[in-house]
């Protein structure tokens, strides 16, 4: 989801509908929602929901003509598809050898870290 600049709401307290938030920095009242209804989505899918959070640290560019891509923004989108096809194919194999096998829905939320990275990163 995406959100314009002037839209946004800074959130002033050190809770966010009941949850206490991390101090010291500025949040945003709409990311937080949209992290929120996330979590919710997921957990009324699968109550045993597990919460993954990891950085995506990319190779710096290099000035080589073979090098097969520039980092544009669709390198986010990439990864996850490329996520989300590893997951149906390890549900594929596991079925085809006859185990258990749960339905599976990863979702995300992620930004994009340009500010005071040296490089830009991703916050998943």
């Amino acid at each position: 989801m995406t959100y314009s600049k002037q839209k946004l709401t800074t959130l002033n307290q050190s809770t966010f509908k009941g949850l206490e938030v991390v101090s010291g920095y500025k949040l945003c009242v709409e990311y937080l929602e949209s992290i929120r209804t996330a979590i919710e989505k997921a957990l009324s899918e699968h109550p045993r929901t597990t919460v993954l959070r990891f950085d995506l640290h990319l190779p710096k560019s290099i000035a080589c003509p073979d090098y097969p891509y520039q980092h544009d923004s669709g390198v986010i989108t990439r990864f996850i598809e490329s996520f989300k096809a590893q997951i149906k194919a390890d549900l594929v194999k596991k079925e085809r050898e006859g185990k258990r096998v749960h339905s599976c829905t990863p979702r995300f939320v992620w930004g994009k870290e340009t500010n005071e990275a040296m490089q830009p990163h991703y916050h998943v």
